[in-house]
């Protein structure tokens, strides 16, 4: 664009990032940018999100929108379209949409090509490119391999007559499995009254820990010895309640939402766990016995006292108690 050079330029979304925002100046003709798009130094926000190509510098691609912008619950902010980009350069994916919007995390629906993979092997063939993402991103943004949604290949998406997917449409079509997603992150695998005894081992939960630790922080587990303070890992308080979301899954137990940032390492959360275990079956056999001894209720005799007859006074009370107080 030689008539555009000195009033365009590419802004970096993120620090060392590949994705750039152009933004134009005030000699250029414009389309009219609204007053929200207007920067104090005259320059104007355009929101549109290219990407350098990797050999000739002067040539961009247009990638997307800031639009595409997630916003977590916490009000931070991930780029959906490095993931987006990343997903769909591989042959055997016909499109990915990232999602996230006010939830704690991000995740990616997939929709494969018409090939005969599996979705198991869909997995296998895209997280090598999501885990190249999370290497990029604020550990915020970072996609866990469990949040890749995998659905029937060629299944239809709302997009334009260019192939580009409608991103509003495209979460009101797949809403259900967003929520399915979310929903089932915090469900145990099964009931919280039907734990396996190998569930309850010492061994199983310092695995299950390990795992939801490593899938969250993205660490390798040999860099994690069962001593180390999670938080000297970077982890925060959104990380803390997806790793408590994701060990009440493996471990098929309800975990309250401090026990993480309370208990930050794997030899004190399994001490916390297997205390919690101890606790919770005498309370239940009490309250068997409490059932036990209340539950029964003998008949009683009558006093065999004649009733005399004449009316019969009732004192009740002003605050409408449902049995009167004195008959």
């Amino acid at each position: 664009m030689p008539h555009a050079e000195g009033h365009a330029r590419f802004d970096p979304e993120e620090e060392g990032g590949k994705i750039c925002r152009l933004v134009v100046g005030p000699g250029l003709p414009t389309r009219g940018w609204g007053e929200e798009q207007a920067r104090p130094d005259g320059w104007f926000d355009t929101k549109d999100l290219f990407e350098r190509h990797p050999v000739d510098e002067g040539k961009w691609r247009f990638v997307g929108r800031q639009d595409d912008t997630i916003v977590l619950v916490n009000g931070e902010k991930a780029n959906a379209v490095p993931f987006e980009l990343a997903v769909k350069r591989n042959k055997h994916v016909k499109t990915a949409v990232a999602f996230g919007n006010q939830r704690d995390s991000m995740g990616i629906i997939i929709i494969p090509e018409r090939t005969a993979l599996t979705s198991e092997q869909m997995l296998e063939s895209v997280w090598p490119e999501v885990e190249a993402v999370n290497q990029q991103v604020p550990k915020y943004a970072k996609i866990s391999r469990d949040a890749l949604l995998i659905k029937d290949p060629g299944t239809p998406f709302p997009s334009t007559d260019k192939g580009t997917v409608i991103r509003s449409a495209f979460y009101k079509q797949f809403e259900a499995d967003i929520e399915s997603h979310y929903t089932g992150m915090r469900l145990p695998n099964g009931s919280e009254n039907n734990e396996t005894e190998s569930g309850n081992t010492e061994p199983s939960l310092r695995n299950a820990i390990r795992k939801a630790v490593k899938e969250t922080l993205q660490v390798k587990t040999s860099k994690m010895a069962d001593d180390t303070d999670f938080y000297t890992l970077d982890m925060d308080s959104l990380q803390a309640t997806r790793i408590q979301a994701k060990l009440a899954k493996q471990t098929s137990r309800v975990i309250p939402m401090n026990a993480i940032s309370q208990n930050p390492s794997v030899d004190l959360l399994v001490k916390y766990l297997k205390s919690q275990q101890k606790i919770s079956r005498p309370a239940e056999e009490v309250a068997a016995k409490l059932i036990e001894k209340y539950s029964s209720f003998p008949s009683r005799k009558g006093t065999g006292i004649p009733r005399v007859g004449g009316k019969e006074i009732v004192v009740s009370s002003p605050l409408g108690l449902p049995q009167p107080i004195v008959h």
